[in-house]
């Protein structure tokens, strides 16, 4: 994968070439990881390797980004509870501290990250 290091992965057909060079390998290959001869081309070939080489290029980013919607996810419980508690005890019917009036932590954080949570 050292080699693809520095190429744009966006598009498999920039794969095609390297695939050729190399294609009696790859024939040799498709069987082993189920590829029937009908599917055995370049093309697919340049596919399987633009996945692998955006999985080895971002996977770090995607373990990081998981990590974070894992995250929000729980933030989000608590800031339910907070956003529930604050419905319940407003200014005008109770005494509350300055602390109770300030923005919640992450709230911003949380508003970016939104769409990427299922289930809102």
């Amino acid at each position: 994968m050292e080699t693809f290091s520095n190429k744009d992965l966006a598009k498999s057909d920039d794969l095609v070439s390297p695939v050729l060079e190399n294609y009696e390998s790859f024939e040799k290959l498709g069987p082993i990881i189920g590829i029937s001869a009908a599917e055995s081309t370049p093309k697919a070939y340049a596919r399987i390797l633009q996945v692998i080489g955006l999985t080895n290029r971002h996977g770090k980013a995607y373990l990081e980004f998981d990590q974070l919607v894992q995250l929000l996810k729980k933030w989000e419980t608590l800031y339910k509870a907070i956003a529930l508690v604050r419905q319940e005890y407003t200014e005008d019917k109770y005494s509350v501290p300055a602390e109770f009036k300030q923005d919640i932590p992450g709230w911003n954080t949380y508003q970016k990250y939104a769409e990427y949570l299922p289930d809102l």
